[in-house]
């Protein structure tokens, strides 16, 4: 061959390279907007409104910023990229949802609380219920996975050739968004629509040949494209049609009808701090029955609920499981009677009421006012702020069915968590022959229940106001003077009915006198009372009201004079608890419940989960830039025909020319590089880079068909291709040795490659060196005449 060599590769004409551009940039775009529509399925829980702003920046700024990428002609790393893309998605959360960008002194403050958020902003999501308040920490969840999978969509879709991977980040959001906010009413349809449109339009776009990058190391790799049929990807469009479909719907195939919900998996820390107990509270309100507690507007239901008491420990009742904040949604705490299709909204202003609970009816399904906190084992309803005088808020609720007359003797006893069922050891003897004594010959479930109530109603006085403790030793006192306050009416129906295999608990309420009617009326302190629940199968919870009205005292129940015997309860309640007269010096207050503000155990895993990230992505860096041309180096070494493993030879010099920092143009021919090479490495390894370079023609431009080029020699032996490998491996040791001590491949593994190719060049300089600009000078050689 004679003459200046044909380039390796060819530029495309310029209608095909604008094609290929328009597909480049399109692609990144379509994988932000399926990240942008997957985000908005987060409405469920916040609603349109406060999220089409944060999550539009959030989609559309990877996506733009990796379509600018597609201008260039080289790319940086992929972990380089996205490092950058985090911590700008970060500046961007913080300047969008905590107004960092007011000024510079707020930016600082805005990024902490960025990243107090990304650590907790999730728990915080989980364990709040849905309609969640558009809070900024709770908004950044939603904000950073979708920059999170716009940016890992873009990188994909603008560096793999398969598209089916760069629809994967936006599906997995999709799934976390739906997964995370099964009890939303809103539907996710429109925007499963959009997400899979969004897919269908990536997946549509061709996969433009790769434009062979600035340097050396790719020079002589063979661009190629592929591109997906139409029936594969509408193969991949039905596929995630009907996962969108399928998260649609919540999963209800996993979890009854209502969904699985990951809620019933979390558990949210809360702080406790003393409140007031309201059974204490209720001698002290019906004391005082004309005291104004709080004012009702709307159709007032037949019962009010303050709170509910399951468990019990021999001497004194608790709320069980644990108060999460809400943003206004109520849990209906387990099943109930069936709801009916009529809706109440009442609101409710707090005079006289103090303590945490809020007083809500029955089946509550929305609260909005102050900052709420719910129990969802039971609907328990608590402020996080203070309550006084003045609280408003108004109440969403619907009235519980009544089961009919006709199925109530066949209701059957139903299972619900087992505190319900709970009775502690060394119940009072009497106690238990009340049991006996009433459910004896009683055999059906709602039969037993009625017959407990009745015999409370008919054969115990009810004395408001009067003293008793609902532990062991004032069961054994109520029951042996037949009289006492309601709170022990209700503890020895719910533990008799516990002890007969009828689950069964406390609430304390109200019971207003003007229920029913819409005008404003006011609910006093001899409104308040104290019921049992039973739950029973298809039926749930249903109420007992086992305090009789208001009676007379009783000659024995009357304070004993100081000279007087006072009644001896049973040995086992003596041992059990201690007696009413001497009630127990500290009692552990109720939980009161606040939302933590920092999640240590949280924390530490999202710290591991972020040191596992690194370490992956310098994984990827090392398998990149060290493994992998090894590897490819080792294959091509040993593998294939003599011509392969001449180019192969060929190029591994040339990468370790790239690695020096010299930049070669993308036309350059064989004799150019050689040039480059032979000025680079030195006078040293002129001949063999020159013999390198005739292997490197022969093997890439004569033809392998000809069988004998016209000297008669074969077209490549095997010799060949070992002596142009020999001859790599001293080009590449030269241009180390001129690289310095920083001339190792694995030196990039520890500082960045911009700045190592910088002190590399620096370092090598120019050197003269035998211009060997054509054929002609080759010839001139020791190696040109060896070879000639």
């Amino acid at each position: 061959m004679t003459g200046v060599l044909a380039p390796v590769t060819q530029r495309p004409a310029a209608g095909r390279a604008k094609t290929r551009d328009g597909h480049q940039i399109a692609a990144p775009l379509f994988a932000g907007a399926a990240a942008w529509s997957a985000g908005l399925a987060f409405h469920r829980a916040f609603g349109l409104q406060p999220l089409l702003l944060p999550l539009t920046v959030a989609a559309l700024t990877p996506a733009l910023c990796t379509a600018a990428l597609a201008w260039r002609r080289s790319r940086p790393p992929v972990e380089r990229t996205l490092s950058a893309s985090v911590a700008l998605g970060v500046f961007g959360c913080a300047i969008v949802l905590f107004g960092g960008a007011e000024d510079l002194t707020a930016l600082w403050p805005a990024l902490r609380a960025t990243g107090g958020a990304a650590l907790d902003g999730w728990a915080r999501l989980l364990s709040t219920g849905l309609p969640a308040p558009d809070d900024p920490v709770l908004l950044t969840f939603p904000f950073l996975t979708t920059w999170l999978a716009s940016a890992v969509g873009s990188e994909a879709a603008l560096r793999v050739r398969v598209r089916a991977v760069a629809c994967l980040p936006a599906t997995v959001l999709m799934v976390t968004a739906v997964a995370c906010c099964v009890p939303g009413e809103a539907s996710v349809l429109p925007q499963a629509l959009a997400f899979t449109a969004s897919l269908g339009l990536l997946l549509g776009q061709r996969p433009a040949v790769r434009r062979l990058p600035v340097r050396a190391g790719n020079l002589l790799q063979r661009p190629t494209a592929i591109r997906l049929s139409g029936a594969t990807a509408a193969a991949w469009i039905a596929v995630l049609a009907a996962v969108a479909a399928g998260v649609t719907q919540s999963m209800p195939w996993l979890h009854g009808d209502n969904g699985y919900d990951v809620r019933d998996r979390f558990r949210a820390p809360v702080h406790a701090a003393p409140a007031v107990d309201p059974l204490a509270q209720l001698p002290r309100w019906q004391r005082s029955p004309r005291q104004h507690l709080f004012t009702v507007t709307g159709g007032a239901p037949d019962r009010w609920r303050l709170c509910t008491l399951t468990l019990f420990n021999g001497e004194r009742w608790s709320l069980d499981g644990a108060f999460v904040p809400t943003g206004g949604s109520i849990p209906s705490g387990g099943p109930s009677l069936a709801p009916s299709h009529r809706t109440w909204h009442n609101r409710v202003v707090v005079n006289g009421l103090d303590g945490s609970f809020l007083p809500v009816p029955a089946r509550p399904f929305r609260v909005t006012g102050p900052a709420l906190a719910a129990n969802p084992q039971d609907g328990t309803v608590m402020t996080v702020d203070h309550l006084g005088p003045g609280t408003a808020y108004t109440v969403d609720s619907t009235p519980p069915a009544r089961p009919p007359q006709f199925r109530l003797p066949a209701l059957r006893a139903g299972s619900t968590r087992p505190a319900a069922l709970d009775v502690p050891p060394g119940s009072p003897t009497a106690l238990q022959e009340f049991t006996r004594g009433v459910t004896t010959g009683t055999h059906a479930p709602y039969a037993r229940a009625t017959a407990i109530a009745t015999r409370l109603r008919t054969s115990y006085t009810h004395l408001p106001g009067s003293p008793g403790l609902p532990s062991y030793g004032g069961i054994a006192r109520f029951l042996q003077d037949k009289q006492g306050p309601p709170a022990l009416f209700a503890t020895v129906f719910a533990l008799a009915a516990r002890s007969s295999g009828l689950p069964a608990r406390l609430v304390v309420g109200f019971t207003p006198r003007a229920a029913g009617t819409d005008a404003p009326h006011q609910v006093r302190g001899g409104d308040a009372r104290v019921w049992n629940e039973v739950y029973f199968a298809d039926a749930g919870w249903v109420p007992f009201d086992p305090v009789p009205p208001a009676g007379r005292a009783r000659n024995s129940a009357a304070e004993p004079p100081p000279s007087s015997a006072k009644p001896r309860p049973s040995q086992a309640s003596q041992n059990a608890s201690p007696s009413p007269a001497n009630p127990p010096k500290s009692v552990r207050p109720v939980p009161r419940a606040l939302p933590s503000t920092h999640l240590r155990d949280v924390g530490a895993l999202i710290a591991v989960l972020c040191s596992l990230l690194a370490a992956a992505l310098y994984g990827a860096r090392a398998l990149r830039l060290v493994v992998l041309p090894a590897v490819r180096s080792r294959r091509a070494r040993r593998v294939g025909p003599p011509a392969e493993r001449a180019r192969g030879a060929w190029r591994s010099a040339v990468d370790c020319l790239g690695d020096t920092g010299v930049r070669i143009g993308p036309s350059a021919d064989v004799t150019q590089i050689s040039r480059l090479m032979a000025e680079t490495a030195g006078p040293d390894a002129v001949v063999s880079t020159v013999a390198l370079a005739r292997t490197a023609n022969r093997a890439l431009y004569d033809e392998p068909d000809s069988g004998e080029n016209d000297g008669g020699r074969p077209y490549l032996a095997e010799e060949d291709a070992d002596r142009a490998w020999d001859r790599s491996d001293q080009v590449c040791a030269a241009l180390r040795r001129r690289a310095g001590r920083l001339g190792g491949r694995m030196w990039l593994l520890v500082l960045p490659r911009p700045l190592l190719v910088r002190w590399r060049r620096s370092r090598i300089g120019r050197l003269s060196a035998p211009a060997l600009s054509d054929d002609a000078t080759l010839r001139q050689t020791p190696a040109g005449r060896a070879t000639g």
